[in-house]
């Protein structure tokens, strides 16, 4: 869910978004960015169907530059490269790619390496290397390893299959929340790594589990750390 979140925060920016899925058929994604966009709960779709038109008319009157593209291709086919000609038929239509977001770049294809960690830095490095191609930042989840679960607040090193991806990045940022703060439906956004400005800190969210939804909340936050970390990532936002 954070890969919708970051698209629909973008778009909301009346930016036009650009969805590379992996891992989830295109259906799903637009079921999931419909709720988030209407605020209608996922198994309430179906039965919402004038709401739902009413919804995504109101987002549009809002938004009217907004545009979420999504494309699916089957993991661990496609590499950088191929990802990088599919983006420019997209600027050879007079389509500008303000954001891209990968779900997920560990599922990108790459004949270089002979290990995880030599192929998913390999590939980290191509995708960083197209966000100054198309002037635009590209945004992409991985996941913790094992020893990464359980922790609150989990390091940098708790990145799984290649810890080549958190040293090429230029921002990584961790979400995690203990089983009470799930029944309270808060969430924390950490900072892991940070060439921008403080690479430390986290900062609680509201979570709306029904519709995929995470909402800044000023008054679950009044420490000095978080405080400097939800300026950091406003700062992060505008540039973007």
């Amino acid at each position: 869910f954070p890969v919708t979140i970051a698209a629909v925060n973008i778009a909301k920016q009346n930016k036009t978004v650009l969805i590379i899925s992996l891992e989830m058929p295109e259906l799903i994604y637009a079921k999931r960015l419909s709720s988030n966009l209407t605020k209608i709960p996922l198994f309430r779709l179906k039965g919402e169907q004038e709401q739902l038109k009413i919804g995504i008319d109101e987002f549009n009157r809002k938004n009217p530059s907004a545009k979420i593209f999504v494309k699916e291709f089957p993991p661990s086919t496609v590499t950088p490269l191929q990802l990088n000609a599919f983006i420019k038929k997209f600027l050879s239509k007079g389509i500008k790619i303000d954001a891209i977001v990968i779900d997920y770049l560990n599922l990108l294809h790459s004949s270089t390496g002979t290990n995880s960690y030599e192929r998913v830095k390999y590939v980290t490095e191509k995708i960083r290397a197209m966000s100054y191609i198309f002037n635009c930042p590209i945004i992409s989840a991985t996941q913790l390893n094992r020893s990464g679960y359980n922790e609150n607040d989990p390091s940098i090193a708790t990145i799984s299959e290649s810890i080549g991806l958190a040293a090429t990045a230029d921002v990584v940022m961790s979400i995690f929340q203990t089983d009470e703060e799930r029944e309270l439906g808060v969430i924390h956004l950490g900072m892991m790594k940070n060439r921008f400005g403080p690479n430390f800190g986290n900062v609680l969210l509201r979570i709306d589990y029904p519709t995929l939804s995470i909402t800044q909340d000023d008054t679950i936050n009044d420490t000095d750390e978080s405080n400097s970390l939800a300026s950091t990532l406003k700062v992060l936002a505008d540039n973007n």
